[in-house]
Order: structure tokens, then C-alpha cells, then sequence
């Protein structure tokens, strides 16, 4: 669940372990996740693997760490599709 019901309540464990700027504020059991660090300017990139316009532009997204790729994408989009995901 979230920190004090931001995003509905809920967050996929996920998102919150590879979205810069998001964590634990009990890591131990992975409870209260906090996106209070996490850039807004997250939720205007669009998902380069969704396939639905209006899911493109829901939640936050990551960007490609290779050099010069800018695509964003959806933690959970990438790991359906198998692609490699890195933790800094």
C-alpha cells in the first residue's frame, strides 16, 4: 500500500523498487510506499510499449539507461516483455 493513500491506496512492488525517487518507508515489509521524490515530470513521458493510447499516458515511467535512448516505459510493461531492468 501507499504512503498516506497516494495513487488510490495501492502501488505494484515493482514500480516502487525501480522508479527513481520511490521506496519504502518500511522496507522490511515493502509497506507505505512513498513517490514523494520521484520527478512529476514522470508522468507526462508515454509508455513506448503500450499498445492503448490512454494507458500510454497513465502512471509513471522509467527511461532507457542506454546511451542516447530516451524511451519510457512502464516498469510492468518491460517485465512483460522480458526486457533487461537494472536497479542503480
Amino acid at each position: 500500500r501507499t504512503s498516506k493513500g497516494q495513487w488510490g491506496g495501492w502501488a505494484h512492488v515493482m514500480c516502487t523498487v525501480h522508479l527513481p525517487g520511490a521506496g519504502f518507508l518500511k522496507p522490511d515489509t515493502r509497506e507505505d510506499a512513498s513517490f514523494s521524490l520521484v520527478d512529476p515530470q514522470r508522468h507526462k513521458l508515454l509508455c513506448y510499449l503500450c499498445t492503448d493510447k490512454d494507458a500510454k499516458r497513465m502512471g509513471m515511467k522509467v527511461q532507457c539507461a542506454h546511451k542516447k535512448c530516451a524511451k519510457a516505459f512502464h516498469v510492468t510493461c518491460a517485465a512483460a516483455r522480458n526486457l533487461r531492468i537494472d536497479l542503480d
